[in-house]
């Protein structure tokens, strides 16, 4: 019995990357052909939309449970985060509508050939 329950717990999470990995690409794939023809504002508020269902569809395949307490501004700001765990993007991604980058100060890091 606990060897069933050991592979059907790996088969579970096999099935949840397989499954995420392919909602990835569709949603990329949407999100390219309802963003390219659109005017840039409208574009970058659709491809946030677009994050935003990503983000919420991903977190459920992950097994997370997100809980909001207090209110989620409407209005536009800077989300900055520190990336203490490997769900911080998934998470703001699906409370907030955002766009992603990179972040400033690595790029004044010198690069180094060897």
């Amino acid at each position: 019995m606990i060897l069933f329950e050991a592979i059907a717990g790996v088969l579970r999470r096999i099935f949840r990357m397989i499954t995420l990995s392919l909602w990835s690409v569709l949603i990329g794939v949407a999100a390219f052909f309802f963003t390219v023809f659109r005017k840039e504002d409208k574009a970058m508020r659709r491809a946030a939309e677009f994050t935003r269902i990503w983000a919420l569809v991903a977190a459920r395949l992950a097994g997370l449970k997100i809980s909001v307490t207090g209110d989620i501004p409407e209005c536009g700001g800077l989300i900055v985060s520190n990336h203490t765990g490997p769900f911080d993007i998934l998470v703001n991604a699906s409370l907030f509508p955002v766009r992603l980058c990179r972040s400033f100060c690595r790029l004044s890091l010198p690069i180094l050939w060897s």
